[in-house]
């Protein structure tokens, strides 16, 4: 029988160290929840934390129990002072399960998922029922008895917020400005990095091998911020220069102002890349595909021309989407298509695709050239100008209808 308890004493002892590691992990990967490189079982961490604690719980109280026989039963048949027995083996379970399991998951955060899951898993379908009644339970009895100054207030939904900017602003509280500014901030919750990002095609590469002159040139021709060093693909970013910096450094050699890239993949939301790498004016990141092919580059100078752009436009830039006559606009490729949409008021829609360009490029099959047109649902779609392997520049004409619904 004593051999019998030991042995449940160690499986016991294993399993609560797993789910201490699991724990530790949860809380370490919460902040990289939704990667392609975390597990789609934890996309929320937070959502099996109170399973891991329920498990952890009941194995250590197992554990506690099981070491309260062993001292007050063999051991203290043998003669050991039951102080002496229970320190040893309180000693011995919390470095077993508590002190090497969380060192580990700190260390090796993805190592340790990937060993502590399958225990999970395993018990999920019978304990997980359990799980859920017992928060209910916990989360009814807070809501009873916890003091009204106590509770958390209920957030104000977007569209909610969106309604008081607009009550603030007709009230004379805010300008008009300051709402334009508000109200792009919000749209700021719903988008990717990809969304916002200078695209590859209109971002300047320079070859790592490039002489000091030609490196010079480049740095000194940029109309962008920042310049992308590459090895040898283009796919292949290894270096970001900032060329104010490097300006006002007096033009030395760039491999002195040369930072290695910081990564982040094209489905970032982007307030959770403003927060965690876009905290200064020279700060940006590259985007990348799934497959961790560049696509393009977010600086938080995107994220500040987005947010105050349509407050106060620079005099220089040209704009989006600008008006030649009645029923006809010139368009930049890079526009979206909402954004077309909305300013048109017409309802272009392509599965899959989020640019004018992009729309004009799917249902061409292939770049066109200058001069072709595309029919779409009463809207003609005029090919202007085009660049290496995009359409940067359309005329838009919408057909202009009488009273009676026909077209003019």
């Amino acid at each position: 029988m004593t051999l019998f308890l030991i042995i449940v004493f160690l499986a016991l002892l294993l399993l609560a160290a797993n789910f201490s590691a699991l724990e530790t992990v949860l809380f370490a990967l919460e902040r990289q929840a939704g990667s392609a490189k975390i597990n789609p079982l934890l996309r929320d961490p937070r959502a099996r934390l109170h399973e891991v604690l329920l498990l952890g719980g009941g194995a250590n109280l197992l554990l506690a129990a099981l070491g309260l026989h062993f001292t007050l039963g063999p051991l203290l048949g043998l003669g050991w002072n039951p102080w002496l027995a229970g320190s040893l083996i309180f000693g011995f379970v919390l470095l077993i399960v508590e002190i090497i399991p969380k060192a580990f998951a700190l260390h090796a955060p993805e190592r340790t998922l990937f060993w502590t899951l399958p225990p999970l898993r395993a018990l999920q379908v019978v304990f997980a029922p359990v799980a859920k009644s017992l928060l209910r339970i916990t989360e009814s009895l807070l809501s009873t008895f916890t003091p009204k100054r106590f509770k958390p207030k209920v957030a104000l939904d977007i569209e909610e917020v969106r309604t008081l900017i607009e009550l603030r602003e007709e009230q004379g509280v805010i300008t008009g400005d300051d709402s334009i500014v508000l109200q792009e901030i919000l749209k700021l919750d719903g988008l990717r990095v990809k969304d916002c990002m200078t695209p590859r095609v209109d971002l300047p590469l320079m070859p790592h091998d490039a002489s000091d002159e030609e490196a010079a040139r480049m740095l000194e021709a940029a109309r962008v911020r920042f310049v992308l060093v590459f090895d040898e693909k283009a796919d292949a970013i290894i270096h970001v220069v900032d060329t104010e910096a490097w300006r006002l450094a007096q033009r030395p050699a760039w491999q002195r102002l040369a930072e290695p890239p910081v990564l982040v993949p094209e489905t970032m939301p982007v307030l959770e890349a403003l927060g965690a790498h876009l905290t200064g004016a020279a700060s940006a990141v590259v985007i990348v595909d799934e497959y961790g092919g560049f696509e393009g580059l977010l600086a938080h100078g995107n994220i500040v021309e987005r947010l105050i752009g349509k407050a106060a436009p620079a005099p220089s830039s040209e704009r989006a989407i600008q008006s030649l006559s009645e029923g006809r606009w010139l368009v930049n490729g890079s526009t979206r298509l909402d954004e077309v949409n909305r300013e048109l008021e017409i309802e272009l829609d392509a599965e899959g695709v989020e640019t004018l360009s992009g729309l004009v490029f799917s249902r061409f099959g292939y770049l066109p050239k200058p001069g072709e047109r595309l029919e779409l649902d009463g809207v003609t779609i005029k090919v202007k100008r085009t660049a290496r392997n995009r359409v940067t520049q359309l005329e838009v004409r919408v057909a202009q209808t009488n009273d009676e619904g026909g077209a003019l």
